[in-house]
């Protein structure tokens, strides 16, 4: 079997006997779904690679900034300003779940981090940002990849928190099963704009591997990383009404 760059070549030569035709109709079949395998292992181990290097990079020296950080934490109780030495707690125990070195972590876990998170966006924007839990007790010790719901719960930060002077409510609901549950993460503020919506979308269909596509856009990271790591079974999805009644983004996993 011919290879380029690793790949079968599959054969478009006619023949005129029948069933030499439909053994090389089943050889091309076999080269699209060994050339689609080839291209998915790729991108995994691209994106396993990609999570060491980030990983090498935050190690300069993370018990450093963890101990810095504690000794600030302490002078701010000393000194009776409690209101910032709890932000700074809380980002304490930010870097702490980021640099830690399992990729995969309990649901439970990753809410702790989104705790965390909105509590130091809290202090940025005050009475302007609540949040409750809608969680199925039963999902919470499902082994999920780290920082796979955080992007939703940044999104509704981004889009409905930062653009807008009224309150924002932000509901994270999970429900389902272990082998089939949903994410939904919305909101009440003013939807995100079309043209934005729309970067967003086609973003999702862009061919980069994970980590290459824009900053700007984390849920597209997100979508690449469902299908990496669950299928095309599974899926991200956004509704929004711009100026009208704000935007949820549901991430349906099925296993």
């Amino acid at each position: 079997m011919a290879h380029t760059e690793d790949r079968l070549q599959p054969n478009f030569k006619k023949y005129s006997n029948t069933d030499i035709n439909n053994l090389n109709a089943s050889y091309n079949a076999m080269v699209d779904a060994n050339n689609q395998l080839i291209e998915e292992v790729y991108e995994k181990e691209l994106l396993r690679t990609q999570a060491e290097i980030k990983a090498l990079q935050a190690q300069v020296n993370p018990h450093f900034i963890i101990n810095a950080l504690e000794s600030l934490y302490w002078v701010m109780i000393q000194n009776g300003d409690l209101k910032n030495a709890e932000v700074l707690l809380s980002l304490a125990r930010l870097f702490q779940y980021i640099l830690k070195g399992k990729d995969w972590i309990s649901l439970d876990e990753e809410l702790h981090f989104i705790e965390q998170y909105l509590q130091i966006e809290k202090f940025r924007f005050g009475h302007k940002l609540s949040w409750n839990y809608e969680v199925n007790e039963m999902l919470k010790e499902i082994k999920i990849p780290k920082l796979f719901i955080h992007p939703l719960v940044e999104n509704a930060v981004k889009y409905a928190v930062e653009t807008t002077t009224k309150n924002v409510e932000i509901h994270i609901e999970i429900k389902g099963t272990p082998t089939d549950y949903q994410v939904i993460v919305s909101d009440n503020g003013n939807g995100i704009p079309p043209e934005t919506m729309q970067k967003i979308l086609l973003s999702f269909k862009e061919k980069n591997p994970v980590g290459s596509v824009s900053s700007s856009y984390g849920l597209a990271n997100l979508y690449k990383r469902i299908q990496l790591y669950y299928g095309k079974n599974s899926s991200l999805t956004i509704t929004t009404v711009p100026q009208f009644s704000g935007t949820q983004v549901k991430m349906r996993i099925q296993i």
